[in-house]
């Protein structure tokens, strides 16, 4: 019985989070090696290990099997030792199936919640991922599958450099601009990178303890070349074409039972070509915030200077519709929740019956923390995003939407 329930839970989170570069007209997908990985003869135990330590945890939390929790602990354990073993051994480094351990170790610390106590926000496996990506770059020709998987790596390590405000990897720089990939994929990495130096530049800054003439003027620059890149970032938005577009549909009177939405008069549903799309344009509108909310926090640190020791064009010369923008962007992401957790069709038919799959929720988790931690919402919109964060721990398993900021 036993193996029974380890066979079910890994089938289970391989339709649970696995997007295969067919559902994702990007051409990137979502672990989308894991399966044929999993499948050879010759898979790593490391693989094995991690696989089954996030799967039972997973299917733990979905089908209220408590039993379950134990042995995914305890793969878990063992993958952390397996884990140490393979990044002591340069050729274990460099395998497939050793990112994807790490990749699922980290999701498995989202779904399960559990953390160790000197663990930061972000996943300890983070950090490693980086390191392995690192390794990974010396391989000058990688195949399809191993270019995606490091792919997914890289967006999941710029979400974190996004938040923390830390300048990207050179091996980011490259995967993001390399030139196999679409152009509308290449622009968006590098604004991506553009904006992660953006912010580690301005917090350099924001970090004095006093405000002087000259670092005024620095803040007077950072602002200037923060509105150049909000600039770029509104024309690729408005270039987007093809697969990358969404379509807006007015909120049904309806919505399906437990799906409340946030001042349903003004914002409507948004609807993508893929569960990997949607991820994308939140990343835009998250990136967005953080470049509007830090030129907001220059002008604040501008104000504490004395008149004299302003720069020539001061902040009254300073046009920045910050609030304005940063509310509309928030009802972007709110108008891509529907959508994410299959409430909706994409052709925005409402479901009777959901189609619960958690990868959705989990996209959704950043953005929506994000919002919270950063206090950019009002009472109705905080309840709201704190009901849904809630679904997707008791209905979708993941333990990690509902942790204390």
């Amino acid at each position: 019985m036993a193996s029974d329930w380890h066979d079910q839970a890994v089938c289970m989170f391989f339709y649970d989070y696995v997007i295969q570069t067919s559902e994702s007209t990007i051409g990137f997908g979502f672990l989308q090696s894991l399966p044929d990985l999993w499948r050879k003869e010759e898979r790593t135990l490391v693989l094995q290990e991690a696989v089954s330590a996030v799967a039972l945890m997973s299917l733990a939390h979905r089908s209220s099997f408590g039993h379950l929790v134990l042995q995914a602990r305890q793969r878990y354990g063992k993958t952390l030792q397996l884990i140490a073993k393979a990044l002591s051994n340069p050729d274990e480094l460099r395998k497939d199936s050793t990112l994807v351990a790490i990749f699922c170790a980290g999701l498995y610390e989202t779904v399960s919640g559990e953390k160790p106590v000197w663990a930061h926000t972000w996943s300890f496996h983070v950090d490693v991922l980086e390191h392995l990506l690192r390794v990974r770059r010396t391989e000058q020709l990688e195949c399809a599958s191993s270019r995606h998987l490091s792919y997914n790596a890289h967006v999941y390590l710029t979400m974190k450099n996004l938040s923390q405000r830390k300048r990207p990897s050179k091996e980011s720089e490259f995967i993001f601009t390399d030139p196999r990939r679409d152009l509308e994929a290449r622009e968006f990495g590098s604004l991506v990178c553009e904006t992660c130096h953006f912010l580690a530049n301005a917090d350099d800054v924001l970090r004095q303890a006093a405000i002087n003439a000259d670092s005024a003027t620095q803040l007077q620059g950072i602002i200037d070349a923060g509105l150049l890149l909000d600039a770029k970032l509104c024309t690729w938005s408005g270039r987007a074409s093809g697969y990358y577009k969404f379509t807006s549909m007015e909120i049904p009177d309806v919505l399906a039972p437990g799906t409340p939405h946030p001042l349903r008069s003004n914002i409507p549903i948004h609807l993508y070509s893929s569960l990997a799309m949607a991820c994308l344009w939140n990343q835009y509108r998250c990136m967005r915030i953080f470049l509007l909310e830090c030129m907001l926090s220059c002008l604040s640190r501008q104000e504490s200077c004395k008149p004299g020791e302003l720069p020539l064009r001061g902040i009254n010369d300073t046009s920045i519709p910050a609030a304005e923008e940063i509310a509309e962007l928030i009802n972007g992401i709110f108008a891509s929740v529907p959508y994410l957790l299959g409430e909706v069709d994409q052709d925005g038919n409402l479901k009777v019956a959901p189609q619960k799959r958690p990868i959705g929720g989990f996209f959704l988790i950043w953005p929506l923390r994000m919002i919270l931690f950063h206090d950019l919402m009002n009472p109705e919109q905080k309840t709201w995003i704190m009901e849904r964060l809630t679904y997707i721990r008791n209905v979708l398993g993941i333990h990690k939407a509902t942790e204390p900021l």
